[in-house]
């Protein structure tokens, strides 16, 4: 994927930049001195919405860089992104990435015994650019209640990337048993009958505590 973007001059503030439909954004990186652009806001949000790892930025007037999004701001109800961050890679180098994580079951649309919980949405990795997953696939198809998945089971099927030792305890996916429905339906009250029965006793009772001693 290729992303088009052109240099922000010093005196263009960011306000004016997202009125006439550009987002302002920085590169930074690897020996770089810190680049600041602005880009289509159309074109900016076709590219987040494949979520790519990596991509290639054209800078107009400069040379092509391979980059990682490393922060998006958006506005406070997260409708509208104010400002991009990219940070540059290196094809031959490592880099940390976060990616997202997606439950499958091929259980053929056989019910479980209990509910399917998703622990992890996304998670941090480290690898060379072109070794990054699109997304960490979870199997879920033969988990039973009380069963987990965590980062540690599934390593041997990313042999190509790395995941932080801290995080190979981390829990992706677990099957609870769902809470017990209420079996008890309560009664509809016939509210016709209550009034009626409520004239003919003249009412409510008093409290055997509260009765008048006439004698």
């Amino acid at each position: 994927m290729t992303l088009s973007a052109k240099k922000r001059n010093p005196g263009q503030k960011s306000v004016h930049l997202r009125r006439q439909g550009e987002i302002p954004a920085c590169l930074f990186g690897h020996g770089l001195d810190p680049i600041s652009l602005r880009i289509e806001a159309r074109e900016l949000n076709k590219c987040l919405a494949q979520r790519p790892s990596s991509l290639d930025l054209s800078i107009e007037g400069a040379a092509k860089h391979l980059v990682s999004l490393k922060e998006i701001q958006r506005d406070p109800l997260g409708n509208h992104v104010l400002h991009v961050s990219f940070h540059a890679l290196k094809k031959d180098v490592k880099a940390l990435f976060v990616v997202p994580v997606r439950l499958t079951d091929s259980g053929d649309g056989k019910k479980k015994e209990g509910e399917i919980g998703q622990a992890t949405q996304e998670i941090s990795l480290r690898a060379l650019p072109s070794d990054v997953p699109g997304e960490i696939l979870v199997d879920v198809t033969n988990l039973k209640i009380g069963d987990q998945i965590r980062v540690g089971d599934i390593v041997a099927q990313y042999d190509k990337v790395d995941f932080a030792e801290e995080d190979k305890n981390k829990v992706l996916a677990n099957c609870y048993q769902p809470r017990a429905l209420s079996l008890e339906t309560p009664q509809p009250v016939d509210e016709a009958k209550a009034s009626e029965e409520e004239a003919t006793s003249g009412g409510e009772t008093p409290p055997e505590g509260n009765k008048e001693d006439k004698t």
